[in-house]
């Protein structure tokens, strides 16, 4: 079992970000590893938050855009959308946490 905080934040493990125009090294052990962390949190109830990149090439709702299928996301995580590096920069992630 991993040692867990309050939340985990899963950030930019998007299609363009992870697989374009290749994989990145390692990729499916970064999945697994993920994963396992994703269940622990979800077997104690703890805040899973997921942080997607938006701009003109990774646009909202496109295919690049989107988490990579891999990655066990469920309809009740939270999912932040952020248009800068710096993840709470205008997005409701402090808020949320």
């Amino acid at each position: 079992m991993f040692p867990t905080t309050e939340a985990l934040l899963v950030v930019d493990l998007q299609n363009d970000v992870c697989k374009e125009p290749k994989d990145i090294f390692h990729l499916q052990k970064c999945v697994n590893e993920i994963n396992n962390r994703i269940l622990a949190y979800c077997e104690t109830d703890q805040l899973l938050i997921f942080i997607q990149h938006n701009d003109k090439k990774l646009a909202y709702g496109s295919l690049l855009w989107e988490i990579i299928s891999e990655i066990n996301t469920q309809p009740n995580d939270y999912f932040i959308q952020k248009t800068h590096a710096h993840s709470f920069y205008h997005t409701d992630l402090s808020k949320i946490l």
